[in-house]
Order: C-alpha cells, then sequence, then structure tokens
C-alpha cells in the first residue's frame, strides 16, 4: 500500500503505510525489510527543509546496506540521494552520486539502474558545463540509447538529454510535454510525471507562453484532486 501510494504522489499515505510496516519489521527483526522500508519513507520527504537530517538518514542507510551487503539497495540509496541533491540543483554533489551508483550498478549487472543513474549523471554535467567534451557526453547518451533496448522510457529519457545537448532546450521541453509526461501517467507513475511538470511549468512561465502555464497548472491542480 505504501509504494502505491508513493507512485500516486500520495505521501502523506505512503509515509503513514510505510511507518506501520517498519514497526512490524523492526519487532520480527527484518532488517533488510526496515532498510527497504525506511528508503521508501524517504522519498516520501524530496523537497524537505531540513535537508541536513536527510543526508544523515541517507548516510545511515547506506551503512546498512553494506554492513548486509545490500549491494542493489544501496544502489537504489544512492540513486535516490543523488535525486535529492538534483532537485535542489546541487549538481556536483548529485553527478558524484550518480557516478558511485552507476559504477556499482554496472559491476552488479543491474542495467535499469544503471540507465536511471546515467541519465541523471549525464544531466548534472550538462547543468555544471566543462566536465566532459561534448564529444563525451554524445558517446554517453548513445551508450545510454544502446543499452535501453526495449525500454521505451529510457530510450525518451535519452533523446531529451541529446536535445539537451544539442542546445534544443524547446524540442526538450516540447517533448517532455508531449511524449514523456503522459506515457508516465499511463504507466501509473504519477511521482515522477508531477516532478516534470513542474519543471515545464517553469520553464513555460520563464518564457512566457502563459496558454502553456495555465494548461500544466490545471493538470496539476487536477492531479492534487486526484491523489487526495
Amino acid at each position: 500500500m505504501a509504494a502505491a501510494c508513493h507512485y500516486l504522489n500520495n505521501k502523506l499515505k505512503a509515509y503513514l503505510y510505510a511507518d506501520q510496516a517498519l514497526q512490524y519489521f523492526k519487532q520480527t527483526n527484518n532488517f533488510r525489510r526496515v532498510i527497504d522500508t525506511e528508503t521508501l519513507m524517504l522519498a516520501q520527504t524530496c523537497y524537505s527543509n531540513d535537508f541536513e537530517e536527510t543526508i544523515e538518514q541517507y548516510e545511515k542507510l547506506i551503512k546498512s546496506c553494506k554492513i548486509y551487503n545490500e549491494i542493489n539497495k544501496k544502489n537504489v540509496l544512492l540513486n535516490n540521494f543523488a535525486f535529492e541533491y538534483f532537485i535542489r540543483k546541487k549538481y556536483k554533489m548529485a553527478r558524484q552520486l550518480y557516478k558511485e551508483s552507476m559504477q556499482s550498478s554496472l559491476a552488479n549487472k543491474k542495467n535499469e539502474l544503471y540507465l536511471t543513474s546515467l541519465k541523471g549523471y549525464i544531466h548534472c554535467c550538462l547543468e555544471i558545463g566543462n566536465v566532459h567534451t561534448k564529444s563525451e557526453l554524445f558517446n554517453l547518451i548513445q551508450e545510454g540509447l544502446s543499452k535501453a533496448e526495449d525500454s521505451f522510457l529510457h530510450k525518451m529519457y535519452f533523446t531529451l538529454l541529446l536535445s539537451l545537448l544539442e542546445g534544443k532546450k524547446e524540442d526538450y521541453y516540447h517533448n517532455l510535454h508531449k511524449d514523456v509526461i503522459p506515457y508516465l501517467k499511463r504507466i501509473g507513475d504519477l511521482f515522477t510525471a508531477c516532478f516534470y511538470e513542474k519543471e515545464i511549468y517553469h520553464y513555460f512561465l520563464t518564457i512566457g507562453d502563459l496558454e502553456m502555464v495555465a494548461r500544466i497548472s490545471r493538470s496539476l491542480i487536477d492531479n492534487y484532486l486526484d491523489f487526495n
């Protein structure tokens, strides 16, 4: 139930259900499930004002994963931790964490998580600038497209990054709005869809496209009403 509420972007219910599960797993000394549940609870605190506390929680959980040799759980945490930095525009630290997750995920043949971390790593590099040459970033994007194979979503993500690399911001936001967000909603990942809708809202507000701003505002309001 907590995971379902998370993907429906109902953070409050997700947190409450996860907290109930956490108490049970602690009582039964199921430490690996404690890690899973606390990871889910941390995901509900994105945009939290108390970022220092969030950092401490991530570091504690990553340490626990190392103790129990839960490599895949550690990689998920590294990726989520990187995202926390990314949404706060702390791209250098986000890039470092995405890189660590990439290296560990590839070594453990976790292709899906590797692609997610690679996407985040490239996006950070584009935001920072002067980390890789344009040619190097192009090759990384091509690697992502190649490894994506049958993953339609990851192919869209790496195509978006190619637009950013080529300086085609209008194409990036247009395709994000036209293709990626509707697809995310169709597969039920409303959490990520909402994140990207906020991103394109600020873009269209910046360029003064008030018609698009109004349209996205209605979508965000509708999503909020659906969640509640």
